[in-house]
Parts: C-alpha cells; structure tokens; sequence
C-alpha cells in the first residue's frame, strides 16, 4: 500500500536540504584551489631546487635586505660591509622564505 507520506513536494520544501548540493559544489571547489595552489608551489620550487645556483643561497636585492642578509659558511670579508649585530641577521634563505 503506498501512503504518499513523505512525498517528493514535501522533501523540497525542506529549507536545510535545498541548499546542501549547492554547498557541497562549492566546497569541492574550494578545497580543489587550494589543492592546485599548494601542488603548483610544490612543483615549482622542487624544479627551482635543480638549478645549479638556487635563488635562496644568495642575497638577492629583489626580495632581500641588504642590511641585515648574510650567507651562511661565507668568510667573514664578505659580511664586513655589515655593520649589524649577529642577532639581527639573518640568512638569505630565511629572508627569501619570508
């Protein structure tokens, strides 16, 4: 026997389930950007890591502070121009990172 209960009409009128479809398409697209993001860095730094001069093993003007860079294992000639405490240095990778 069929009793027309719970009916195709009455589930759509259902406020909290009109709008689940929607939410779950938009969250899958979200999560896929962000996925995308973080492969796309992956794959550039790792074919960056292949060059024979990686750009953070040197004081680059662009992005570093000339002031406050320094290479590490460099012999101290190149770092005397440095007026700066040790303890406001920093190395050219932590500031290419940052």
């Amino acid at each position: 026997m069929h009793t027309n209960i719970f009916t195709k009409e009455k589930f759509l009128k259902l406020v909290f389930f009109t709008g689940v479809g929607y939410a779950m398409v938009t969250v899958s697209l979200i999560v896929c950007i962000y996925y995308n993001v973080i492969m796309s860095y992956t794959v550039y730094y790792t074919i960056a890591s292949f060059s024979s001069v990686v750009p953070w093993s040197e004081c680059n003007p662009d992005w570093a502070d000339l002031n406050t860079c320094y290479i590490r294992n460099s012999s101290a000639t190149d770092n005397s121009t440095n007026a700066v405490t040790n303890s406001t240095r920093e190395t050219a990778s932590l500031q290419y990172w940052e």
